[in-house]
């Protein structure tokens, strides 16, 4: 085998112009002189040596060897996973594994894994967040999960982790891992029918104690009926929830960030609006499944503006005359769409205040009498109206119907 081998094409990689030109240039001489090192050592006669690294050479890619699926679904790909922090529309990917394949794939999982936190964390759009959902996440083990706890929050990364129990995490990502996770984690969800005891154990210590005022009773027992000749009153600590009761429980335990820990319920998402409205129909149903609607989530529309003024808040002093106009224009437009979104909501207590204030409106009937002219059979009817003027006396007789639209101008009070 020579040493003069052709030099290798770096300057024409697609990812030069992300790097300094510093940089490009020491990565090659680095890449040069370690595939001499390699040409080396397998020409330099110790066949014990170069058989040990063609071994391991060998086994590192045994994985992807040409007749695994793993080589099939990886050898091209559609989509680069920076593509979640880009364009207008969510990209959704999904890496599912066969249950019964999970040591013989994990390899694989860990590699994909790899790839995808080293594009997401080289992205210049840090503040654009990715959702990473991991179901069962101790079936197969996340790449580097202690770190990632850390620093995923800082470059838009969102874990959502659902796990079985803490036993089983620790014995996947040990002991460490598992206590970054409980202090890193911002949102704790456990859900009903917790068994293990070790987590029973836990939740109850994380839940915390609450302050209880005791009552003890004093006395004597020579005294016939061991009569109580005394109360006291004092303060002891109880915890929250002992285990028992987070075993028997069927609200789901919350605990967000340093708010109090709550119970709520757990509605399924076809009872969720407006998700169940959003979500694709069941291919095993043919339709969509919905129940009756649980709970109801609504976008603060002064959260809107808020955030539109903010923006434009945030934004540099423009140098030019023209570009500082356009600035305070578009900041009084975000000020007037709050005022009016403010206005909308008001909109009953205006209308109460409209019908006060008018003197045109509903009327509802308060009583009505006959009237007799002398001895004789003619008689007459009387309505009186109460509304926002007060009492009047319309010409509405014989009628009188319950409720009348009148103004209280052309009748007597």
């Amino acid at each position: 085998m020579s040493k003069n081998f052709t030099k290798l094409p770096i300057e024409d990689s697609p990812w030069v112009d992300q790097q300094s030109s510093d940089d490009v240039v020491d990565y090659g001489e680095y890449l040069s002189g370690l595939g001499v090192k390699v040409v080396d050592l397998l020409e330099n006669g110790k066949s014990t040596a170069a058989d040990s690294f063609q071994t391991g050479a060998q086994q590192a890619v045994a994985r992807f060897n040409i007749t695994t699926r793993a080589h099939k679904k990886t050898k091209r790909s559609s989509f680069r996973f920076s593509e979640q922090k880009e364009g207008d529309h969510p990209t959704t990917v999904f890496i599912v594994a066969d249950a019964g394949r999970i040591e013989a794939q994990k390899q694989v999982l860990g590699l994909l894994q790899w790839c995808m936190f080293v594009e997401l964390k080289r992205h210049k759009n840090h503040h654009r967040p990715v959702y990473l959902i991991a179901d069962e996440a101790t079936n197969f083990k996340l790449h580097d999960l202690g770190s990632l706890l850390t620093w995923g929050r800082g470059y838009g990364l969102r874990l959502h982790l659902i796990i079985q129990n803490l036993p089983a995490f620790r014995k996947v990502y040990g002991k460490d891992v598992l206590s970054t996770l409980l202090s890193e984690t911002e949102i704790k969800q456990f859900l009903p029918g917790q068994r293990e005891p070790e987590t029973l154990a836990m939740i109850e210590k994380m839940l915390g104690e609450q302050s209880l005022i005791a009552e003890g009773n004093s006395g004597n027992k020579e005294t016939p009926n061991y009569w109580i000749s005394g109360t006291d009153y004092r303060e002891e600590g109880r915890v929250l929830m002992t285990s028992d009761e987070i075993r028997r429980t069927d609200n789901t335990i919350l605990i967000v960030r340093r708010n109090k820990p709550c119970l709520t319920q757990l509605p399924p998402i076809d009872a969720i609006a407006p998700y169940r409205d959003i979500i694709d129909i069941n291919p095993f149903h043919g339709k969509k499944f919905l129940r009756p609607v649980v709970l109801t989530l609504r976008r603060n529309k002064r959260l809107l503006f808020s955030r539109v003024r903010r923006f434009f808040s945030s934004m540099p002093k423009a140098k030019k005359p023209q570009l500082r106009e356009r600035k305070a224009r578009l900041l009084k437009m975000a000020k007037g769409a709050r005022m009016a979104s403010g206005l909308v909501d008001l909109w009953a207590l205006a209308l109460i205040a409209a019908l006060i204030a008018s003197p045109i409106g509903p009327h509802l009937r308060w009583s009505y009498q006959y009237h007799q002219h002398g001895s004789g059979p003619r008689s007459f009817v009387s309505c009186n109206y109460i509304g926002s003027r007060g009492m009047i006396t319309p010409n509405v007789a014989p009628r009188c119907p319950l409720f009348v639209f009148l103004d209280s101008r052309l009748w007597r009070r």
